[in-house]
């Protein structure tokens, strides 16, 4: 399973990375605008491990793009699955194995292009040259990641680790810290495989007695190939659609790449915000959209080099936005490949422009996850406003759409108008116990402005705000500033290592039981980092996302100049 790098509960963190996908085949539109009896074209695929064997399970769904409508295809001998496909119609597969990474495939077969047929080729999951940790995680603590457990070493370099009082005959477990993509994955010992619902799967094994030993072997692993091993071989009559997955490779590199890049940034410590030189892909994406953008692969490579520079603020340019929106209208299936571009088009223009913006996408887009999105935006922008009925009335929209949506738990919880943890509420009564044994209440906000923080040092979003908030506390605790950083780690010598490389010298307290914690509970916290300012007479001066990155040291600024 993902751990999101750029925060749980699917929320933007500080760095955005587009993972666009292509589709290139004119004519494709949304499952969203249907015929009433669309042409069905024949699609027989085959899914092959990185070795070329055919994998012992694999998972295999064909949905929107978004993630809409997911239809399971069964797999069978050889890896072979077979599906009719809605013709003109912009769709993607996701395709996953044991020890690989999740694949997704674009797929748009064009009216009359005939049966299609198409190979694809995994690529194993990346792991470190050597494995200084493995936790392990499953069925014993819930899967997870705060509460996880370390293997032991053994002197053959494989790791081991027993548990009794096992109820049942079974055990799903996962493992930690054997993948460099920062996901949950299968380890070497497996009596069978089960999906995780995330992209990777959870080995099985067998309980006998109340107790399991299970260990990993890193010569288990199959072989990190040279170069490229991810491939996908279309048909000769389908070839064009290679495109697709060209496009969408370059997507995935961006996202590599950079998050390489700002892993390297926070292990070097230097407390300087993160940059990233985005000019080479925005070069190869240029490259690809050409002067006159024409197919949607081109249209979704457009929306790309759009979407790279406004990582910033100073990517605010309403005529570059007008330009984009003739050249790629709401109506064109492109955006659905496209969502973090439609994220950040509305910050391009003022908001009453914006907003106009996105009543279009609501009503002429043919994808869902785009009109969700634009949805999104609305109701974002009536929080803001102070118009709780217009609030009121998107949000109970929004939650109708998405339902019990695990992705979008986060959003729902940050847009809820019946939320406690809100500007101008009081702050809840809470009593802590810190690390140094003292205990800090609700009651010892007085006076203060205070930042309530919760993190966690596995948290890479947690550690992204580390820069800001030592340049807050440095700037303003001389005027009575306080930070109380509630952690949701493992234990608190997670917290004392952390502090070796990060000083962070203000209040802390470990939250015990992570998110079911009582005070994190009262917090309605569903995603971290979580950071509110309380104000000098403890009530809320503002929550996400004004309290994160440069944002809080300009609230702060702006309230210590009232003073």
């Amino acid at each position: 399973m993902r751990t999101d790098w750029l925060g749980g509960s699917g929320r933007i963190a500080a760095l955005v990375v587009f993972t666009a996908l292509a589709v290139v085949v004119s004519g494709c539109s949304g499952r969203g605008v249907k015929e009433d009896d669309p042409e069905m074209v024949p699609l027989s695929g085959i899914v092959l491990l990185s070795t070329g064997e055919a994998p012992a399970v694999a998972h295999v769904v064909l949905e929107e793009p978004g993630g809409s409508h997911p239809e399971e295809l069964a797999v069978g001998a050889g890896g072979a699955f077979e599906v009719a496909v809605p013709a003109d119609t912009a769709l993607q597969l996701r395709l996953a194995a044991p020890d690989h990474e999740e694949l997704v495939v674009p797929v748009c077969l064009a009216s009359g292009s005939g049966p299609a047929t198409v190979t694809v080729t995994l690529t194993p999951n990346p792991r470190p040259e050597t494995f200084e940790e493995v936790r392990i995680i499953g069925d014993f603590n819930g899967f997870s990641f705060s509460s996880a457990e370390t293997m032991t070493r053994q002197d053959d370099g494989t790791w081991s680790w027993d548990r009794e009082g096992i109820e049942g005959d079974r055990l799903a477990y996962q493992l930690l810290g054997i993948s460099t993509n920062g996901h949950s994955v299968n380890g070497t010992q497996n009596d069978s495989y089960e999906y995780d619902g995330g992209g990777d799967f959870r080995s099985v094994v067998a309980v006998k007695d109340g107790a399991v030993h299970i260990v990993f072997d890193p010569s288990k692993l199959p072989p990190i190939p040279e170069g490229e091993v991810a491939q996908v071989r279309w048909d000769e009559g389908h070839s064009d659609l290679t495109d697709l997955f060209r496009v969408q490779r370059l997507q995935a590199a961006v996202q590599k790449t950079a998050y390489a890049a700002w892993k390297a940034h926070e292990v070097a410590s230097s407390g300087e915000p993160f940059r990233y030189d985005w000019k080479p892909w925005l070069e190869q994406l240029e490259a690809i959209a050409g002067p006159h953008p024409e197919t949607l692969a081109q249209k979704v490579a457009l929306l790309a080099t759009v979407a790279l520079p406004l990582q910033r603020p100073e990517g605010r340019d309403p005529e570059k936005a007008r330009g984009l929106l003739k050249a790629v209208p709401p109506s064109s299936p492109a955006w659905g490949y496209a969502i973090p571009a439609l994220q950040l088009l509305r910050t391009m223009m003022d908001e009453e422009e914006g907003e106009g913006v996105l009543e279009r996408f609501l009503t002429e887009s043919p994808v869902e996850a785009v009109r969700t999105e634009a949805l999104m935006g609305l109701t974002l922008i009536a929080q803001a406003s102070g118009d709780e009925a217009t609030w009121r009335e998107r949000f109970a929209m929004l939650k109708e759409r998405v339902g019990d949506s695990r992705e979008w738990k986060y959003q729902l919880a940050s847009l809820d108008p019946d939320t406690k943890i809100r500007t101008g509420s009081p702050v809840p009564e809470f009593t802590v116990t810190l690390l140094d044994g003292s205990t800090f209440t609700s009651k010892d906000l007085a006076g203060h402005y205070t930042l309530i923080d919760f993190w966690a040092t596995w948290c890479s979003p947690c550690v992204g705000e580390m820069p800001h908030l030592h340049e807050a506390w440095k700037k303003y605790h001389d005027k009575g500033f306080q930070i109380l950083s509630l952690s949701l780690d493992r234990s608190p010598d997670d917290i004392a290592k952390f502090r070796k490389k990060w000083p962070m010298p203000w209040r802390h307290a470990f939250m015990e039981k992570g998110f079911k914690n009582p005070v994190v509970e009262s917090f309605e916290v569903v995603g971290i980092p979580t950071p509110v300012l309380i104000g000098p007479d403890g009530t809320i001066v503002a929550t996400e996302p004004v309290t994160r990155g440069e944002q809080l040291i300009a609230i702060l600024d702006g309230l210590y100049t009232k003073r």
